[in-house]
Formats: C-alpha cells, structure tokens, sequence
C-alpha cells in the first residue's frame, strides 16, 4: 500500500519591473533597467517515475521542486545605435539545478532535479549589428561571464556544501551577403566555453552554418537551402566535481543537417504585422515537454 503523495502549494509574489533610459546625446544613450521573475519547474521535471538511460544510470523528477526567483539589474550604453555595451548583475534563489546524485557503496548514479541555494551572476556583454557595406551586414556578439553557485548536495546519507565558481565566455557571429536578383547567402557560427548545465562545467563547443538562398514569385517567396554545424564541431562534454560526484561526460551526435525550406508570404506587405501577444497559458505550454528523449546531460 502506497501512501497519497499528493499536495497543494499557495504563494503570492511581486514581480516588478522598471527601466530609465537617458539620451546624453546623438551618439551616446545609457539605460538602468531592474526586473524580477520567476521560473516554474517543467511538469517532466515534477514527474517521480523512474526512468532508465544505463545499466547503472537512471532518472527521476522530483515533485517537491519549488519555482526558482531571478532579480536581474543591467546597465547599457549604446554608441551610435551600433555598439552596445551592458553589464548585468543576476542573484537566482531557489535555482532548478540538474544534479547527478551517486550512491557509491552500489556504484549506481542517478540525474534528478533540485532546488539550488542560489546562483550569482556578472557578465559584460557587446553586441555589434551594422553594415560593412551596402550588401554586407554583420551581427557579433560576445559575453563574458562568471558563476557562482552555492548550496548543499545531499544523497540521504551525506550533506556537503557545494562551492562552483566559473568564468566562461559565449560569443556569435552572422553575416547576411546580398546579390543582385534576389540571391542571398547567410553565414553564422557560435562558439562557448566554459558554460553550465546545472552544476556540470562544459567544454569548448560551437558549430559553423551556411545558407543560399533566392527570393521567387515576386518577391513573396523564399526557396532557402542551408546546412547546420558544417564541421560538425557541436560535441558536448563537460565534468561534474561535487561531493563523492567525479564525472566526465562526451555527448556526440550526428549535427550536421541539410535543410530545404520554402516560405510564402500572403496579403499586403506594407501592413504591420499583428503583434504577437503571449501570457500565461503559453508559459504553461513550455512546461510541457512532450516527446522528449532523456539523456544524461
């Protein structure tokens, strides 16, 4: 006989929001913006069944996960609307972590879902969108960062107190060519290091994309072909070092992909587009992760 697991939760928050934005000049605008948010946990995630990756690996989503609250502050300046430059300071309380949990006397390793203590941020970001020249525009953006994630790792048999702190840097780069007649050709490439998935420290990774494509039918279509992550450099792999936790995990799939796209558009294009509106029920919508495959990591 099993006993009700069942419970009710009630909370009551403020979620502000406020920004100021000074024009010092033609050139040069400063903007001081302060927001708090919350993050509800994925149903997948609050889901107890056991589930199998390995022989001596499995998963279970935790019901008792609670939301997570980020207060974020930013400070940008923009430089001939151009150029922007902004430093963000993060605190996250109550963080959703994936954690890998290990009871070493069975050599079995399981992946669950946690309420962290909190996690810190300070980051600098640029970004850089402008024309070279007239049928060359570029997009850059780079953002350096550093993380630090304090809380307990408990197994049920052990509490020790976890201390992670990293800097990483995460940096893209797109290029939009324009010929004569139509013709386009889209170049863009992404690069990370030293980034965090949960309490797990990942590697180097990134990946180059290309795409050709021809504006048809007077210009309502597209006909696009395009190939992703050319020299198949999107490989994960990372470690986690915590407590009686010491992994190193390589994650290698087949990324590369050929895709052909056609898009039509219909109706008067000098009308504005209708602005999509979203609330709650489509974050409720993200919650749910249907179809998707687990894996460690």
């Amino acid at each position: 006989m099993q006993n009700d697991s069942s419970f009710s939760r009630n909370y009551t928050n403020l979620f502000p929001n406020a920004g100021v934005t000074f024009n010092a000049s033609e050139t040069h605008q400063l903007s001081l913006s302060y927001s708090r948010r919350i993050t509800r946990p994925d149903y997948d995630d609050l889901n107890p069944f056991v589930f199998f990756l390995d022989s001596l690996t499995y998963g279970q989503g935790n019901p008792y996960l609670q939301p997570q609250f980020t207060n974020n502050f930013e400070l940008s300046h923009t430089f001939k609307r151009v150029l922007t430059t902004t430093i963000n300071y993060t605190q996250t309380d109550d963080i959703i972590a994936e954690m890998l949990k290990q009871d070493t006397e069975n050599k079995i390793t399981y992946q669950t879902k946690e309420n962290f203590s909190k996690m810190k941020q300070l980051g600098i970001a640029v970004s850089l969108n402008m024309p070279v020249v007239k049928w060359w525009t570029v997009n850059l953006y780079a953002n350096v960062f550093n993380n630090h994630y304090t809380g307990i790792y408990s197994n049920g048999k052990r509490n020790d107190p976890v201390d992670i702190q990293i800097t990483g840097f995460m940096g893209n780069m797109s290029n939009t060519l324009t010929y004569g007649k139509g013709w386009s050709t889209e170049i863009s490439g992404w690069y990370g290091n030293r980034f965090m998935e949960g309490l797990m420290v990942s590697g180097q990774m990134g990946a180059v994309n290309a795409a050709l494509a021809k504006e048809v039918l007077k210009k309502k279509g597209t006909v696009k072909l395009g190939v992703r992550d050319i020299f198949r450099t999107q490989v994960f792999n990372g470690y986690a070092k915590y407590s009686d936790v010491d992994v190193d995990i390589q994650n290698r799939r087949d990324s590369r992909q050929f895709t052909l796209s056609f898009n039509y558009r219909f109706g008067n294009n000098k009308v504005a587009p209708t602005r999509r509106r979203t609330g709650g029920a489509g974050e409720e919508q993200n919650r749910v992760k249907s179809g998707e495959t687990k894996e460690l990591f």
